[in-house]
């Protein structure tokens, strides 16, 4: 999880989202966390809202040194141990099935793509309701990425 005031937000095509995916899980959970031999958490996924999937922290499996915790509030585990590989391919399958509006007008080219975030860029930028109001519904602190259809425009 990003600390609580760091921001990330950035535009990506589907050939830069693994590179996406190592360097945000890296910097604010590290691949640890998801590959131990003891105790590893799931990678999990939510869709809060129309538009929006998030990735985070899932159930963690039986360690030796407590019980196993389950996913929350609005998380579901993959079904896959943890591949950035196999995850941006996720990621992207569920974005080319959302609703991108018509193309920004340009005098270059526009491509699909997707932005990812923070769950304090994608709140700042109103993209997300404030979490008092959805808290019973989806538990914000297990967010790592969020990630929301977006054109990618390129001027002359």
């Amino acid at each position: 999880m990003f600390s609580s005031r760091q921001i990330f937000d950035v535009l990506v095509t589907e050939d830069q989202l693994k590179q996406c995916l190592d360097f945000a899980i890296g910097i604010s959970e590290g691949t640890e966390l998801f590959t131990r031999a003891d105790g590893p958490v799931s990678l999990a996924f939510a869709q809060p809202w129309p538009d929006v999937y998030a990735i985070g922290r899932g159930s963690m499996k039986e360690p030796s040194w407590c019980d196993p915790v389950p996913a929350g509030r609005g998380w579901t585990d993959f079904q896959f141990d943890f591949d950035t590989e196999i995850l941006s391919r996720v990621i992207w399958q569920w974005a080319m099935k959302q609703d991108y509006g018509p193309a920004p007008d340009t005098d270059g080219s526009t491509e699909k793509g997707l932005r990812a975030m923070s769950i304090v860029s994608a709140s700042e930028h109103g993209l997300l309701p404030p979490y008092w109001e959805v808290a019973d519904k989806w538990s914000t602190f297990e967010t790592i990425l969020v990630f929301v259809p977006a054109w990618h425009r390129y001027d002359k």
